[in-house]
């Protein structure tokens, strides 16, 4: 499967998400890291891939916070993702995707289900199944990060399963979310701050999980 990753902005560097995602390509997937994804990301290349992963919040660069969209700049607006969704695309938001604000960017928390809160300090994350029928549990264990960032968020739709739950002393919320949208799928996993995240086999085992799911091969 070609994953294409649009990673890397001011809070969130590109560098663990391609240490932490090493192992994928033990398991055959091909990845191709997007930075900049302003002037770089079109629909003609978007659709070249069998997956598209978001781990990127509302900034241009890890050394730049402009806003990632911006009208008549950035060559595919959110129209764009939501046109290759609706036409069978397969969109996976990680962790900094679903860093993004209702009140910045309405049309890619519409999108993606998810509108950021806010997260305590990095702490202990309990991660439980919620919907043990759904394809992304199978052959899923519950599982404990030793360290995360725990995002507290607003879901913006209602339609979408909540397969994973994220229990920390903040309270709960939900860790995955999955749905489709029109012909496609979008999938929303909230953990993955530090490679401390990565290392953990039970989340190595829901990234994988969640990356077949969205990808109809499950």
């Amino acid at each position: 499967m070609k994953l294409l990753l649009i990673a890397d902005d001011y809070w969130h560097s590109s560098e663990i998400l391609l240490h932490g995602m090493e192992f994928l390509l033990d398991l055959g997937y091909e990845i191709d890291l997007v930075s900049d994804a302003k002037d770089f990301v079109t629909y003609d290349l978007i659709k070249k891939y069998d997956e598209i992963i978001i781990a990127k919040g509302n900034s241009l660069t890890a050394g730049n916070q402009h806003p990632w969209f911006e009208d008549g700049v950035t060559l595919l607006s959110p129209e764009g993702y939501w046109k290759y969704v609706r036409e069978g695309g397969s969109l996976f938001v990680l962790h900094a995707g679903a860093s993004f604000r209702k009140e910045d960017c309405k049309e890619m928390t519409d999108l993606f289900g998810v509108s950021f809160i806010e997260h305590p300090k990095q702490c202990p994350v309990e991660v439980k199944i919620t919907l043990p029928d759904h394809p992304i549990a199978k052959g899923l264990e519950d599982f404990t990060l030793q360290q995360d960032e725990h995002y507290f968020i607003e879901r913006t739709e209602t339609e979408g399963d909540v397969v994973l739950t994220g229990t920390s002393h903040a309270g709960s919320q939900p860790a995955c979310i999955a749905r489709e949208v029109g012909d496609g799928r979008v999938c929303v996993l909230t953990p993955g701050h530090n490679i401390l995240v990565f290392e953990n086999e039970g989340f190595k085992k829901a990234l994988v999980s969640c990356i077949e799911w969205t990808g109809f091969r499950r």
